[in-house]
């Protein structure tokens, strides 16, 4: 205990999305990747009607969009707002299909923790991207 485990630990650069303005938002994610951050996060909004995870269309121009700025070496976590937003497992599994082309680090609290272990279950049968959850 107490040791070194690691050198270094990579910063992550994170914010939370303008879904009602993605100019600012993909401007934002550029500044990321020309300040050279190798993590970059995103997600829930800035008002509660305007999250990520309520828009499935929305979301995945989003995420498709963000991908296209930061390019393919900069690793990309998506952060759905739990308190506002709890995916169900068949809305899970649909939207980790939708969002696996972008190659998510991993998708944060998409099912709410309070039901995280039912949520757990049914979508590790099928999801590629890494789960965050509290």
């Amino acid at each position: 205990m107490g040791s070194k485990l690691h050198e270094r630990v990579p910063a992550m650069a994170s914010i939370h999305f303008d879904m009602e303005n993605l100019d600012w938002t993909l401007n934002e994610f550029n500044w990321f990747r020309e300040q050279g951050y190798r993590i970059v996060k995103g997600g829930w909004g800035k008002r509660p009607e305007a999250v990520f995870g309520l828009d499935r269309k929305k979301d995945i121009e989003l995420a498709k969009r963000i991908r296209e700025v930061i390019g393919e070496e900069i690793e990309l976590v998506l952060d759905v707002l739990g308190a506002r937003v709890k995916w169900d497992v068949p809305t899970a599994i649909q939207r980790f299909d939708d969002l696996e082309p972008f190659r998510l680090k991993w998708i944060e609290e998409a099912g709410g923790s309070s039901q995280y272990r039912y949520w757990r279950a049914g979508v590790e049968r099928r999801r590629l991207s890494p789960v965050a959850a509290r």
